[in-house]
């Protein structure tokens, strides 16, 4: 089995690391790292993987009650529901979502969590995994005091700092481990459970991301034009939310009857089912041009589909691109051809230090 070197961070940066060395659940080493030597020793040893556990107190975590949709549409709508709760602007933070049916929402300062993963890097460190100290432990009852903070355990759990603890209720139980202890029950909790990561979306390991555009199938490509209307109208829990789901619903009708070529039904959420269940016609269509679109961005560096429409009384969908260069432009063109399309450019234009460009994808030259 892979060993995974763990790192406790502290909440400043000049403090001691505390780290293990597990395998299979069970902590084999352990110690501190006092000195920037013994912190740039650690990549030395013979790991596997590193996982990083952050200060609780850097971290929140909410649940939310979203539906199924594109991870991208839950992040969107998920940012929505908890940015009234945050202390700064939203995109100040890094907000993930859990895997499957974990329905968190963690948030950290984007600051902070930059900061930590810096000084890992000047070790020689880049951890596949980043975590909350709260969330590597089993829930439990009792409160613990462990790496000089108080960590009350559990998927939704929280740190605070040793002299806060009288912000805990009075009849908190705190349970006193050493490092010792701290990281074997740390160990033994991460051989079955899988936290919350924060190394995903921009903060993702170089080589570990993947692409959303070239991870859509067909089916996924029709739902990449009616998903954000879809989830907002579903999420709407606020009354600025309500507000905004009633302008996407209207949105979302027109989006319905711009792709597929006929009026928007009441249930539109059945009626893509059904499409996607039943490609045939124009909608057959729209799916194999979105798959070759999606092939052949996936091939161009940095080229993102802002938005699409398919015109069904031509067979074209029309898009806006977001290019990272006028060549890139070029190299998309060439690209779409190499995957058994045509890409039909409208020309590109910089707008605030953005490439941004309307294109036509098309079956056939001529269309």
């Amino acid at each position: 089995m892979t060993r995974n070197l763990i790192v406790v961070l502290p909440l400043a940066g000049e403090d001691p690391w505390i780290w293990g060395m597990v395998e299979d659940g069970l902590l084999l080493q352990y110690a501190q790292a006092n000195t920037e030597i013994e912190k740039a020793a650690l990549a030395t040893l013979n790991s596997g993987k590193c996982t990083a556990v952050l200060p609780g107190q850097d971290v929140v975590m909410f649940t939310h009650e979203l539906p199924q949709a594109r991870r991208s549409d839950t992040l969107k709508a998920a940012i929505f529901s908890v940015e009234d709760q945050l202390a700064a602007p939203a995109n100040a933070h890094h907000i993930i979502l859990g895997q499957g049916a974990d329905n968190r929402v963690a948030v950290t300062a984007k600051d902070r969590f930059s900061r930590h993963l810096q000084r890992l890097a000047s070790a020689g460190l880049s951890p596949e995994i980043a975590i909350a100290d709260f969330d590597s432990f089993a829930e439990q009852a009792m409160a613990i005091r462990a790496f000089d903070r108080l960590i009350v355990p559990g998927r939704l759990g929280m740190t605070l700092d040793e002299e806060w603890g009288g912000e805990l209720p009075p009849d908190t139980v705190i349970e006193a481990l050493d490092d010792g202890a701290a990281l074997t029950h740390i160990a033994a909790h991460l051989a079955t459970y899988l936290p919350l990561n924060f190394r995903q979306g921009e903060f993702a390991k170089p080589g570990r991301g993947w692409n959303g555009l070239a991870m859509f199938g067909r089916a996924a490509a029709l739902l990449a034009v009616l998903g954000l209307g879809l989830l907002l109208w579903n999420v709407a829990q606020s009354r600025a939310l309500i507000k905004v789901a009633a302008a996407n619903r209207a949105e979302m009708a027109r989006l319905y009857t711009k792709a597929m070529g006929e009026p928007a039904p009441g249930n539109i959420a059945l009626a893509v089912t059904r499409q996607l269940h039943s490609p045939s016609g124009s909608s057959a269509a729209f799916l194999e041009l979105s798959q070759i679109l999606f092939d052949g961005v996936a091939l161009v560096d940095g080229v993102k589909v802002e938005t699409m429409y398919f015109d069904s009384s031509r067979t074209v969908i029309q898009l806006r691109l977001i290019y990272p260069s006028f060549a890139s432009a070029s190299a998309l063109e060439a690209a779409i051809v190499q995957v058994g399309g045509y890409l039909r450019s409208g020309g590109v234009r910089e707008s605030n230090g953005a490439f941004i460009g309307d294109a036509e994808i098309l079956l056939e030259p001529g269309a």
